[in-house]
């Protein structure tokens, strides 16, 4: 029979945070754009052409460093 009562998941959703130091204890704001997917909010940090990708003047894996801030990618719950 069908389960009309199972709960539908979410999807996962992610932003990019702000935050003072490489760690997201420090964030002090976010992106008000809302990713669908880890790779979708990786690729908008680094793009040449749609992100930040210019601007980065230092990275520690996905993380990157611009100006006053870290964009880190924070998954939303």
């Amino acid at each position: 029979m069908f389960n009309f009562f199972k709960k539908k998941q979410k999807p996962e959703q992610y932003v990019i945070a702000f935050c003072d130091e490489n760690d997201i204890t420090t964030k002090f704001g976010e992106s008000k754009e809302i990713f669908d997917s880890y790779e979708r909010a990786k690729y908008r940090i680094f793009s040449k052409v749609s992100g930040w990708g210019q601007a980065i003047q230092n990275t520690i894996g996905d993380n990157a460093k611009i100006d006053n801030a870290w964009l880190i990618i924070e998954k939303k719950s």
